[in-house]
């Protein structure tokens, strides 16, 4: 009986372990940055779609309001895809160069992304106030 204990408590031991070592987040992960500006107007309307999403703001949702902005974004102003097989360092030195003043803001929304596999963020315009731009982050 004791032996047969132990059994159980080692085979439970090696499946905790293993269980914590896919929650562990990939360092070598890669990712890939798509960005485009919308007017005000949608954007808005997203900020709306996500706090609809109430306290379920995943993957599926961001993805979603992804989706959303790609299809109201102008043509000639979707910028594509910025970087692919990007690091979180890549990552993180485009964003400040977006936005140089908003360093804890960034490295919040990358950790929110190492966990989460995708994220989406919204800064000012650099060509017009009646716009803002968006920057969708997926791994790939």
């Amino acid at each position: 009986m004791y032996k047969k204990l132990i059994k159980i408590l080692v085979l439970f031991a090696v499946c905790l372990a293993a269980s914590a070592c896919k929650v562990a987040p990939d360092e070598d992960a890669t990712y890939k940055v798509e960005t485009g500006e919308v007017e005000n107007s949608v954007y808005d309307i997203s900020e709306a779609m996500k706090k609809s999403y109430n306290n379920k703001y995943n993957f599926r949702n961001i993805k979603i309001l992804r989706d959303y902005l790609f299809e109201m974004t102008p043509f000639i102003s979707y910028n594509g895809v910025k970087l692919s097989d990007a690091t979180k360092d890549d990552i993180q030195q485009y964003l400040l160069e977006l936005a140089p003043e908003s360093t804890s803001y960034i490295d919040a929304q990358i950790a929110f992304l190492v966990s989460n596999g995708n994220t989406l963020l919204y800064f000012s315009s650099e060509t017009s106030e009646s716009m803002k731009r968006w920057v969708y982050i997926q791994k790939e």
